[in-house]
């Protein structure tokens, strides 16, 4: 199994997608319950533009014995995407936030569901999560403080329509849904 693995990966790695399932497929002869072969599996079907494969080996992580840790929250992240707009689709960031609370996809993921949704103040609170965790390479971060800001204002202009007295009232109030140091970085990060 372990070999049949390594070899997996390998081809994996050179896009050669029918000799990887080959071998994840002798993985999973040698252990039903592979967690890491199904991640492969789904991975592959994926890149083959092959949703309801991929959504089957997602299924089929999240109900093994064997799954736990990182493998099973990404897996869980993943149904969430697969789900985007449906009912169930917060629900799986949120169970994989469980298993992985620092993890800046499946916060950005549930940021963006709470954001479809206009759910200015959920989207807000998990794109800050997002930005705070620190997991995020600079380009997510970004994305996730640009993307921030719109929320903000969306929420800014449902919760006050006739506008604001000053420039002043205004800021305080974006400093206020997206935390200063946000606001600043963004604000930074536009001037470059």
């Amino acid at each position: 199994g372990e070999a049949a693995y390594t070899l997996g990966t390998i081809y994996f790695e050179q896009e050669s997608y029918v000799q990887t399932k080959k071998w994840m497929q002798v993985c999973l002869e040698a252990d039903e319950c592979d967690v890491e072969a199904m991640m492969v599996m789904a991975q592959v079907s994926g890149r083959e533009g092959n949703r309801e494969a991929e959504l089957t080996w997602y299924e089929r992580i999240v109900s093994s014995p064997g799954a736990a840790g990182k493998a099973l929250a990404s897996a869980y992240c993943n149904l969430g995407v697969l789900h985007e707009g449906q009912d169930r689709e917060i629900d799986f960031y949120k169970k994989s936030l469980e298993l992985e609370p620092d993890a800046f996809e499946a916060r950005f993921s549930l940021a963006s569901a709470f954001a479809s949704k206009q759910q200015w103040n959920e989207a807000a609170r998990e794109f800050r999560a997002a930005v705070d965790s620190g997991k995020g390479r600079n380009e997510e971060v970004m994305q996730a403080l640009q993307t921030l800001y719109r929320v903000a204002m969306q929420k800014i202009q449902a919760e006050n329509p006739r506008g604001f007295s000053s420039q002043e009232a205004m800021l305080h109030k974006f400093h206020e849904v997206m935390g200063k140091a946000n606001y600043e970085k963004l604000a930074a990060a536009m001037k470059k």
